[in-house]
């Protein structure tokens, strides 16, 4: 059996030094009470669950990476509750999950910045709720904890960082890809052979405005099928994980020369949309620009119609992933064996050094020695011309 502290040192989860220093200590303190804890354990309750609790607590990619789980526990309790705890930074992807009728409910935490109050009453929430079990997607020993303060029965987690004796049950220690996981916990709560896929269902409103919104940017592949479409990602949610803007600027223009292709630049307002204004100042063809114009689900739709996503490790990466469309990503922070997009179609264009850890895959430390620096737009743009041309 592994000691407790050496899966929390190993765990894909924890990469900040820091942190995982002190989720070890909290194991320490509390793991001498976990005889008490147990014996207060509410017991779990048998039969079918009539009320399903979900909880991802963190960012965009890994909730596009769990996506296969909602549909699967749709199709095998139609009858049941099946709610998701996530933070608001995916409410507008969280969101299509409720509309499309995956989940019924959504219960929303910040990201960061929990206060107590909001914890005690997203705690007074769940126990009114009266849930038969709850599943930690992630592997966080605030979210298990939450679950066991909520007094849920049935509590199943993953051992990755500590109070894994506040779960009911827990899937054997293992670093696996977290579409893996997931995957393993829809089997725990009764689906057999629970796809692993990613699979990002919109409404229809969504693809009629992406149809529109391109053909009035004049970038509609339906009416120009030999022009491919390719979405760009330009810059990262850490800076650790940017690529230069002279790359994109490089591999737009081979594309755009031997393969007649189109952009759109994709994201949010501020970075994206600077970098997206230096690369068109670049470009005999100027990119469309649909960063701060879309929102992320308008954002999935656009990817949806188009032939390629190219960017970093992020999260619209696995929304490209989600939505059926081939990927290429740069990896050198970040761990690709457990979070790299789960996509039918994939390319990974990996640095030529291994990243110096103490980034924390946030921050680079050694800027002149940047791990992704080591990436050519010439290995990218080959990547690319593979896909697109279905090799």
């Amino acid at each position: 059996m592994v000691p407790p502290a050496s899966r929390i040192a190993a765990s894909p989860k924890l990469n900040d030094p820091r942190k995982r220093r002190i989720v070890i200590l909290l194991d320490a303190l509390v793991r001498p009470f976990r005889g008490l804890l147990t014996m207060l354990s509410p017991k779990p309750r048998g039969g079918r669950p009539r009320r399903i609790l979900l909880i991802r607590m963190d960012g965009i990619g890994d909730l596009m990476m769990s996506t296969a789980i909602f549909s699967a526990l749709r199709d095998q309790y139609p009858g049941a509750r099946i709610d998701l705890l996530c933070s608001t930074l995916v409410k507008p992807l969280a969101s299509v999950l409720v509309d499309t009728g995956r989940v019924d409910r959504l219960h929303l935490l910040p990201l960061y910045g929990v206060t107590f109050a909001m914890w005690r009453r997203t705690i007074a929430t769940l126990r009114a709720a009266r849930y038969d079990v709850a599943a930690d997607l992630r592997g966080d020993f605030r979210n298990i904890a939450l679950a066991w303060l909520a007094k849920i029965p049935r509590r199943i987690g993953i051992p990755y960082s500590g109070w894994e004796f506040l779960a009911t049950e827990t899937l054997p220690f293992e670093i696996v890809h977290t579409a893996e996981e997931v995957g393993r916990i829809a089997e725990r709560l009764g689906v057999p052979d629970a796809p692993r896929q990613p699979q990002f269902e919109l409404p229809p409103t969504f693809h009629q405005w992406a149809e529109q919104w391109l053909a009035q940017s004049d970038a509609n592949t339906v009416e120009n099928p030999r022009r491919p479409l390719i979405a760009l990602h330009l810059s990262a949610g850490q800076p650790a994980r940017i690529w230069p803007i002279a790359n994109f600027i490089s591999i737009c223009r081979t594309l755009a020369k031997d393969c007649n292709a189109r952009f759109v630049v994709i994201g949010g307002p501020g970075m994206d949309v600077d970098f997206a204004r230096e690369l068109n100042r670049h470009l005999d063809e100027p990119a469309v620009v649909a960063a701060a114009v879309a929102n992320l689900p308008r954002t999935a739709a656009i990817m949806s119609r188009c032939a390629l996503f190219i960017g970093t490790d992020s999260g619209p990466a696995h929304i490209a992933a989600a939505v059926g469309c081939p990927v290429v990503v740069f990896f050198g922070p970040g761990n690709e064996s457990v979070m790299r997009p789960f996509a039918r179609q994939l390319r990974i264009v990996r640095a030529k050094h291994a990243c110096e850890p103490l980034c924390a895959n946030k921050v680079c430390v050694t800027p002149d020695h940047h791990c992704l620096a080591s990436i050519t737009p010439g290995e990218v743009a080959a990547a690319s011309k593979e896909l697109l041309a279905g090799t």
